[in-house]
């Protein structure tokens, strides 16, 4: 069994200070052509701190726009078996100050690449908040899922029975 503490600990370990490639689902902002709602999934780096994965982006994007008229978002990381439901946020601008402390974090864990993908002197240019509200670490060869409540600091382990 572990606790909420566990958890959070387990995720800065395995997620932190680190650049992530998540698969991002947000809702798009056409329907199908019988009226549902279409899911659309992509790939982006993201970084993990403290119950939230933050994304650089561009604010004309079809992301950004789908998350701004519905903020309700799915993450997937196959390599760490986890996935997550949040909300996203358009921070704004990189530049403003009050994402200053954040981005110098970003900044340094897409080093690699960040100059090259982003022009922070372009105001469109954007940060991009997911809080978590629940996430699992599923480990289905092995039984084990563990559920984590972000709202309620809870979480949960459960074991398949051997057959």
């Amino acid at each position: 069994m572990t606790t909420y503490n566990e958890e959070m600990q387990y995720l800065s370990e395995k997620l932190g200070d680190k650049d992530n490639l998540i698969a991002l689902s947000t809702i798009a902002l056409e329907t199908t052509d019988d009226g549902l709602s279409k899911p659309v999934v992509r790939l982006v780096d993201a970084v993990y701190l403290d119950g939230a994965f933050y994304v650089t982006s561009y604010a004309t994007t079809d992301k950004v726009r789908q998350l701004t008229v519905n903020p309700a978002v799915s993450i997937g990381i196959v390599v760490e078996s986890f996935t997550a439901e949040g909300m996203a946020e358009n921070l704004g601008w990189v530049n403003d100050e009050k994402n200053v402390q954040i981005m110098k974090t970003v900044r340094n864990i897409f080093s690699e690449w960040y100059e090259q993908a982003n022009d922070d002197n372009d105001e469109n240019t954007c940060l991009i908040k997911i809080q978590l509200i629940k996430g699992v670490w599923n480990f289905p060869h092995e039984g084990i899922r563990r559920d984590i409540d972000f709202i309620n600091k809870t979480s949960k382990f459960s074991k398949s029975e051997d057959k």
